[in-house]
C-alpha cells in the first residue's frame, strides 16, 4: 500500500495545527522565519516552496549522519511532520491522506521513501500546471527583439538621467528600469513586469509624465515589439487548450499490493 495506507499512529494532529503561521514548521530549524516570509501567496506554489527547503535541509542532516555514523531517523521524522504540517495547512487534498509512521517503528526507511515518492508526485504536478499558466502571462523574446529592447532601454536611461526630476525619482525609476532590464534576458519575459515598468513611470513621474514624450513613445516601441513576438508566438500553440484553469492534483498512485506469502506445508517428524 501507499504511505497514506501504511500502518501509522492514527491521525497526527496533536503534532500538527491547521494555521501554517502556528504549526510546528514555524521556528523550526529546518526552516527559518525569513525564508517563510519569503514564500509565494500562492498555497500551492508555497507548498512546494516549503517542501523544496525542508528536503534541501533533510538531504544536508542524513548527509552528515552518513559520515558520523548517526542515525538519520529522527531528521526524517522531522521532515515528515513538517511537508505533513504544509500540506494540511495549505488544503493539498492531493496528500490529505498522507501519514506518520509508527513511533515504534526500528527503522522508518521504506516509509520515508515512499512518503517522498508521494509528495514528489504531487510537487511536480503543481509545477507543471504552474508552468503552464505562467506561459499565458509571458513571452519567448528571441535574440534580435531582445536587442531591439535593450536599446529602447537605454534610451529611456539617457531620457531620465538628462531630466530636471529630483534624485530620488530618477533612482526609482532607474532601478524599476533596470530590474525589467533583467527580465527581458529571462528565458520568458513576463508581461505583469513590463506592466509594472510603465505603471511606475506613470505614478513616479505624475503629471511630468506629459512632458517625457520621448520616454513614454520608447516605452510604446518596446511593449509593440513584446506585442508581436507574443501574437506570433499565440498564432503558433493556438491549437493547444489554453491554461486558464488550474488543473486537479491527482493523488499519488498506490503501489502494487504485495504477493501473498507463499503456504509452508506441514513437515512430518
Amino acid at each position: 500500500m501507499a504511505v497514506r495506507n501504511m500502518a501509522c499512529e492514527g491521525a497526527t494532529d496533536r503534532y500538527l495545527g491547521y494555521n501554517l503561521s502556528h504549526t510546528v514548521i514555524q521556528g523550526s530549524s529546518m526552516i527559518t522565519d525569513e525564508e517563510m516570509e519569503d514564500l509565494p501567496a500562492d498555497p500551492e506554489l508555497a507548498f512546494v516552496a516549503v517542501e523544496k527547503i525542508l528536503r534541501s535541509k533533510i538531504e544536508e542532516h542524513e548527509f552528515d549522519a552518513r559520515n558520523n555514523d548517526l542515525d538519520p531517523d529522527p531528521y526524517r521524522l522531522e521532515y515528515m511532520t513538517r511537508v505533513l504540517a504544509a500540506a494540511r495547512a495549505y488544503n493539498i487534498d492531493a496528500l490529505s491522506e498522507l501519514k506518520m509512521p509508527r513511533a515504534s517503528r526500528q527503522s522508518i526507511y521504506e516509509f520515508y521513501a515512499q512518503f517522498r515518492n508521494d509528495v514528489d508526485f504531487v510537487t511536480m504536478q503543481i509545477r507543471l500546471n504552474a508552468q503552464r499558466i505562467n506561459r499565458e502571462g509571458s513571452v519567448g523574446l528571441d535574440p534580435k527583439a531582445k536587442s531591439k529592447i535593450h536599446h529602447f532601454i537605454q534610451q529611456i536611461r539617457d531620457e531620465i538621467e538628462q531630466s530636471d526630476l529630483d534624485i530620488d525619482k530618477k533612482e526609482s525609476l532607474l532601478d524599476a528600469l533596470n530590474a525589467f532590464a533583467k527580465e527581458v534576458d529571462r528565458t520568458r519575459t513576463r508581461m505583469q513586469v513590463a506592466m509594472a515598468l510603465w505603471i511606475a513611470f506613470a505614478s513616479g513621474v505624475g503629471s511630468g509624465f506629459e512632458k517625457l514624450k520621448p520616454v513614454r513613445d520608447l516605452l510604446d516601441s518596446i511593449a509593440r515589439v513584446m506585442g508581436n513576438a507574443k501574437a506570433l508566438e499565440d498564432h503558433y500553440t493556438k491549437k493547444l487548450p489554453k491554461p486558464t484553469d488550474r488543473k486537479r492534483l491527482e493523488p499519488p498512485p498506490a503501489p502494487p499490493a504485495e504477493p501473498p506469502a507463499p503456504e509452508i506445508d506441514d513437515i512430518p517428524f
